[in-house]
């Protein structure tokens, strides 16, 4: 299957704090999310040209990271979820 198109959106936050105390050296906080729409089809492929599909592709992801550094001991975590849809279609 070849791309039709690829609709892509990316938003990332960041924010980063140093010498906040006793707490910590350096705080990283990170925020980021993309959503993207990329349909895929047989249409251009030879065989195509008068039977094909088209597999319609939707994806979510939104995450979060934050790392903390304080004595030269660096820990944190690190999140994410992603959701898809995907719907096929028949041109046949």
């Amino acid at each position: 299957m070849d791309a039709i198109y690829d609709d892509s959106n990316l938003y990332n936050f960041e924010y980063i704090g140093k010498n906040l105390g006793s707490f910590s050296d350096r705080l990283n906080l990170q925020l980021y999310k993309s959503d993207v729409e990329h349909p895929m089809s047989t249409q251009y492929r030879v065989v195509g040209q008068e039977q094909y599909m088209t597999h319609k592709l939707t994806t979510d992801m939104r995450g979060a990271k934050l790392k903390n550094s304080k004595d030269g001991l660096t820990y944190g975590i690190d999140t994410s979820i992603r959701t898809g849809m995907e719907i096929l279609y028949d041109h046949g």
